[in-house]
């Protein structure tokens, strides 16, 4: 992000609607409340979906300067979750239109990885005529199949030619959509973090009974490459594996992690880089094929790069090589990266690491630097450019928004 870009303009008040806030710890949970801390109360409000057994709340809205959240459904059944959301769009629907008047809202901001709430959104914008926003976690028609990918062949053109700017997750998102969509103005949004790298007193010295971690999703994006640490943790049998995620330890036995030393549990949004920092290493899949389109593979940022590089502690990363996420890591050299299909070729990287102490405190150091790229108030100046107008050639100040509407 350009960090000249000034925003003293007021910003119209903007309805970000998203699938996942806290204390839903995944990771498009986390980039929206990312954000949402970098607005006050008079400049955002937020319209969510709290999942069930989920009733902690955990967002601090500070005595009411900071937005507002909205939990739009609380409980559907789990069982017959997908049927039931479609039954009852059109209430969803109407909720959201009661929270976009009650709050005065003048604006839509919608997040996807889901496209529930993103053509609810697009629906608000085409009935209110006011302008959307879009923010794309991840690829949409490029990964749907079926039913789904109809439904999005439909939908995506729209939402794209309605967006005054699609935000995209990485340059690795805009670099693969713009030959496709060379009209539409997309612009790299990365995660935020409200934190500054602090610097940790002592680097880890990893030995053979490091404490590995990993903080995240078990998913589609990540579960093949995931499945070879199976081979480290017999390598190294004295070494314990933490995993903070969502996820059951079924799903991640499902693959073959059945150490006795693996400890499977959660930690609250805000905990995050504290509890990596308990451990020596942490490991970082990114899946080399599976169920999902290559240009998936090629552009997602996953969301634990942030707390995985605040931390400071080391990375030993197993990516494809032509993944925009192993490039990235490689540029800044804020990763041990392992880009070959291979559990032996993790395990002699984490070797190295055993015997190259230096290795262990450039990787921290970098990794440490690399973070502040992510700091909340320097990324959210371009948004908060884009959200008032200031910076906008998509939508033209000579033309209202019913023409837009009508076109």
């Amino acid at each position: 992000m350009a960090s000249t870009i000034q925003s003293d303009a007021p910003i119209p008040k903007t309805l970000m609607v998203t699938w996942g806030f806290p204390p839903v710890t995944l990771g498009s949970s986390q980039i929206a409340a990312g954000l949402a801390r970098q607005f006050n109360f008079d400049e955002m409000v937020v319209a969510a979906e709290k999942w069930p057994g989920l009733d902690r709340n955990n967002w601090d809205d500070e005595g009411g300067k900071k937005p507002k959240v909205y939990f739009i459904h609380k409980q559907w059944p789990w069982k017959f979750k997908k049927t039931t959301r479609l039954l009852l769009m059109p209430i969803v629907l109407w909720r959201l239109m009661r929270v976009f008047k009650q709050s005065k809202a003048k604006q839509v901001l919608a997040m996807f990885p889901d496209e529930y709430y993103l053509f609810l959104s697009w629906l608000i914008t085409r009935w209110y005529r006011v302008p959307l926003y879009s923010y794309l976690h991840n690829t949409y028609l490029e990964n749907r199949t079926g039913i789904k990918k109809i439904f999005a062949n439909w939908l995506q053109p729209k939402v794209f030619r309605d967006s005054q700017v699609v935000f995209v997750m990485s340059e690795g998102m805009e670099n693969a959509l713009t030959p496709n969509n060379p009209s539409i103005q997309f612009v790299p949004l990365v995660h935020t973090f409200e934190q500054l790298p602090v610097p940790l007193h002592e680097i880890p010295v990893i030995n053979r009974n490091f404490r590995l971690a990993f903080m995240g999703s078990l998913n589609n994006s990540n579960r093949e490459a995931f499945s070879r640490i199976a081979g480290v943790l017999r390598h190294f049998p004295d070494c314990s594996f933490t995993t903070y995620s969502e996820n059951t330890a079924g799903d991640f036995a499902s693959i073959g992690i059945r150490a006795k030393s693996l400890t499977h549990t959660r930690v609250a949004f805000d905990e995050v880089v504290d509890a990596l920092r308990k451990h020596d290493l942490l490991f970082f899949p990114h899946g080399f094929q599976g169920g999902l389109k290559e240009i998936e593979y090629q552009t997602i940022f996953p969301t634990r790069t942030t707390p995985y590089l605040l931390s400071g502690i080391p990375i030993i990363a197993h990516s494809p090589p032509n993944a925009f996420l192993t490039q990235w890591l490689r540029k800044h050299d804020c990763a041990e990266v392992v880009d070959v299909p291979d559990e032996a070729a993790l395990i002699a990287a984490i070797e190295n690491l055993i015997k190259n102490p230096s290795r262990c405190r450039e990787l921290s150091e970098n990794a440490q630097h690399a973070a502040h790229m992510f700091y909340g108030p320097e990324v959210i100046r371009e948004l908060k450019s884009r959200l008032s107008g200031q910076l906008n050639s998509a939508w033209s100040k000579n033309s209202s928004m019913a023409t837009k509407v009508k076109s």
